[in-house]
């Protein structure tokens, strides 16, 4: 027999756990790296995410992420449920109400974000598939 344990540490990386993902959260305006997806990709705080949307498709979303200033700064965010669990992601109201809005989210979402990065005016970005969401509420 194999027993899966749900604890404390579970519960706050439910939606995320095992998936190289984001999340979004309206309540507090945060968009929050999965652990995988900070470990494949190396990321680090103080390194700048950029977030773009194609404005000629309805939901089409993507991330990339380098060390330059003209970003949006990742930070480490610490406790939630799981006192001593920490996070990387960003927080911005504006951005988190416009990705939600277009992915006809009320409260939160969680997207995979694509393993093969999009050369897109030169640089390389990585779409959030939107069409198959881990989670919405």
């Amino acid at each position: 027999m194999n027993l899966e344990i749900f604890d404390k540490s579970w519960q706050t990386l439910a939606a995320v756990r095992g998936f190289r993902s984001i999340g979004i959260n309206r309540r507090n305006a945060r968009v929050t790296l999965s652990a995988i997806l900070v470990q494949e990709m190396d990321i680090k705080p103080d390194m700048s995410l950029f977030l773009a949307r194609n404005t000629e498709a309805k939901c089409e979303w993507y991330i990339r992420f380098d060390n330059s200033s003209d970003g949006l700064c990742i930070r480490s965010h610490k406790g939630g449920i799981s006192k001593g669990v920490v996070s990387l992601g960003i927080t911005s109201r504006s951005i988190t109400t416009k990705l939600l809005e277009s992915c006809k989210a009320e409260r939160g979402i969680s997207l995979l974000v694509a393993k093969t990065p999009t050369k897109i005016n030169g640089q390389e970005w990585f779409q959030l598939i939107t069409s198959k969401p881990l989670r919405v509420n």
